[in-house]
């Protein structure tokens, strides 16, 4: 069973491939167009980001699962940024796995479901 550092560092790791993919959307003016243009699998939403971080999503984060991620830091470093909030994956296969591995049950207080976030 994965611990919880190394659930950070599988989410982080795969928010990195997506990068490079190009099948990311940073912030959330371009999380809610990617979710207009239907290409939005997944939001990863820091877990010190704020309410209004939150609700700034609106519309894209009623429509898509959204996970807990690591601090705003942490995904910004791992993305060659500054502090992120939240990050919108497009494609499915990584939106996928990030779910399975940031939603895992069982994580003492690591990553998992953001529902409880959203509005």
């Amino acid at each position: 069973m994965a611990t919880e550092r190394e659930d950070r560092d599988v989410v982080l790791a795969l928010l990195g491939i997506a990068r490079r993919a190009g099948a990311i959307a940073i912030g959330a003016q371009a999380i809610s167009s990617a979710a207009k243009s239907g290409k939005l699998r997944l939001v990863v939403l820091a877990e010190d980001a704020s309410v209004n971080a939150a609700k700034r999503l609106g519309r894209a984060a009623d429509e898509t699962t959204v996970v807990a991620g690591p601090s705003r830091d942490e995904i910004g470093r791992a993305l060659g940024r500054p502090p992120i909030a939240a990050v919108g994956v497009t494609d499915a296969g990584l939106a996928t796995r990030l779910a399975g591995v940031a939603s895992t049950p069982g994580s003492q207080g690591g990553p998992k479901k953001a529902a409880a976030r959203r509005g």
